[in-house]
């Protein structure tokens, strides 16, 4: 049986979502979730539909067997299709 985490992210993302602290992102990155379901997927959405900046969900980061390397000095361009490194 699984544990869901979608209470307690949706606690956290919200205080930090009221706090002011995503008010100067000019986006936020979620990796892609593993042994989650369809709850943290909502939560996630959800949290997307609240903030004014673009939100992608998926970013092949941490626990997957795909890696992507983030360039935190770099420009990412967000879209449909994904994240385009400038």
């Amino acid at each position: 049986m699984s544990r869901s985490y979608a209470p307690r992210a949706q606690q956290a993302l919200e205080r930090l979502r009221k706090s002011g602290f995503f008010d100067s992102c000019a986006a936020v990155v979620f990796g892609r979730l593993s042994n989650c379901g369809d709850q943290e997927e909502t939560v996630m959405r959800s949290f997307a539909d609240r903030v004014n900046c673009p939100v992608y969900m998926g970013f092949p980061y941490s626990h997957t067997p795909r890696n992507q390397m983030i360039d935190l000095r770099g420009k990412v361009v967000i879209g449909a299709d994904g994240m385009l490194y400038r």
